[in-house]
């Protein structure tokens, strides 16, 4: 449900944005209407379950992962 209101909440701070500039406003309306839907929800739930693996694994490195 938080992907879903981010992703809304974007689209009605960004669309008017993109109607006033011009330019590009059918592949806007495309890609926020047909894609982010799917993209956003996806995303947190996928963080979500990484998360849940990583309190309920045992091995250190499923933990704490390293950027170097």
């Amino acid at each position: 449900m938080v992907g879903l209101g981010f992703a809304m909440t974007e689209n009605i701070q960004t669309t008017p944005r993109v109607m006033q500039a011009g330019g590009g406003t059918d592949r806007h309306l495309y890609h926020r209407g047909a894609l982010e839907p799917f993209s956003h929800p996806m995303f947190t739930s996928l963080t979500g379950i990484g998360l849940g693996l990583a309190r309920k694994s045992r091995n250190t490195l499923v933990k704490i992962s390293r950027l170097s």
